[in-house]
């Protein structure tokens, strides 16, 4: 699997590592596969039910994306899930947020998924 996967079923995508900070820092979305996913559209999915890790196959843990109010899916070891919608939400969050004062920095975040990855 390269660093995003798209399903085009559920239009939802996978992010290996650290790839999501990545196309997040970047913000060019648009004019790729992964433009589909910025509007979520019903696809008849349950956002509540557990999602698996398509590498490992654990129940991934769901934490908000800063104070986004965006829910994502992660496994610590490989990546994150965000489902159709969720990367076009995040792409205006981060475009639109001021830095807040103490913020923990994207560094150490980097780090620590590194950490994870290892175990």
């Amino acid at each position: 699997m390269g660093p995003a996967f798209l399903c085009r079923g559920c239009e939802g995508c996978w992010f290996e590592g650290d790839k999501l900070e990545a196309v997040l820092s970047d913000g060019e979305v648009v004019g790729t596969p992964l433009a589909v996913t910025l509007i979520g559209d019903d696809h008849g999915v349950v956002l509540e039910s557990s999602v698996t890790c398509p590498r490992c196959a654990r129940v991934m843990f769901r934490y908000e994306y800063g104070d986004s109010g965006v829910d994502l899916d992660a496994c610590p070891q490989h990546g994150v899930w965000l489902d159709d919608g969720e990367l076009g939400a995040l792409l205006e969050y981060v475009a639109v947020r001021e830095p807040v004062a103490g913020e923990v920095p994207r560094e150490f975040w980097q780090w620590l998924g590194s950490w994870f990855r290892k175990l």
